[in-house]
């Protein structure tokens, strides 16, 4: 029998038959060299997409059995740089926008909740964030991600956000066993302890027997908390709320009042263990 040969262009570099026949040779090597059960990937994926993935899969799984870590600094191969102290306000923007860019370079990104001067986000990537310790190996198009906050938390900040997001939950009808805010716990005032989903049953409850929130508004007024260590804290939140009740036979109520939320801190997240709140009743 007379031997056909292939179309020259049959398996040119970038073609989908030639990275299809790849990623066919990448599963196999996955299989024999990391024991991976491979999963059907979606057919409607395109063969370049699908390359990369796995690529990556390959790259991550071979540096995480290396388990290279360096420092912050390390991984910007050791930048020269001035101490925070020396550095005008002026030089200190300047010097800034220098290491953000470097960072950003090594595909790392940090964050910031509020805005802060450039002399404190240069204080603190200098001072902490070049210590931290990461993963020595890149993935590409994959960015390491920090958050000021996670290193200098705004206990206040964090108890108003929750505070705002089960209100809004509350008026919206949305709370339930998912609601992260609210502890597993729940203290009454003669110290009885409630299983969160005994309180959650009582929320549904009241949501279904009563009808559409509407006009629905607070107000914050004070708020405070104590810390007994870095991982351990007691906080409230009070204010004022109101908000009207349409029933499905047309009449209106009015539901007004104070609220305060009592929050315990545990490992670095705010929960709510009591509430006071104007319509919710144990």
């Amino acid at each position: 029998m007379e031997q056909q040969d292939l179309p020259e262009d049959a398996f040119e570099p970038n073609s989908d038959e030639a990275l299809q026949f790849e990623n066919e040779l990448l599963k196999l090597k996955m299989r024999a060299e990391l024991g991976a059960s491979m999963f059907e990937v979606n057919s409607d994926i395109p063969a370049g997409i699908e390359n990369a993935f796995l690529k990556n899969i390959l790259a991550f799984e071979k540096a995480s059995a290396e388990k290279k870590v360096v420092t912050v600094y390390e991984k910007l191969l050791n930048p020269e740089f001035l101490p925070e102290a020396e550095l005008k306000d002026g030089e200190v923007t300047e010097a800034l926008l220098k290491l953000e860019e470097l960072l950003h370079s090594y595909n790392i990104v940090v964050g910031y909740a509020k805005d802060y001067s450039d002399r404190i986000k240069y204080k603190f990537l200098t001072e902490e964030l070049f210590d931290v310790e990461i993963d020595g190996f890149d993935i590409p198009d994959m960015f390491t991600h920090f958050n000021y906050e996670e290193f200098h938390p705004d206990h206040l900040a964090d108890l108003i956000s929750s505070t705002e997001e089960f209100i809004s939950d509350w008026f919206q009808k949305s709370i339930d066993k998912d609601c992260w805010i609210i502890s597993e716990h729940l203290i009454l005032p003669d110290a009885k302890v409630l299983e969160k989903s005994v309180v959650m049953l009582q929320i549904n409850n009241i949501f279904e027997n009563t009808g559409i929130y509407t006009n629905t508004k607070y107000e914050v007024l004070d708020s405070d908390f104590t810390l007994m260590d870095d991982e351990k804290g007691m906080g409230f939140v009070e204010g004022r709320a109101t908000y009207y009740i349409n029933a499905s036979n047309g009449t209106t109520e009015c539901i007004e009042g104070p609220f305060k939320l009592y929050f315990s801190l545990s490992f670095g997240l705010w929960q709510i263990f009591h509430i006071v709140f104007p319509g919710f009743y144990y």
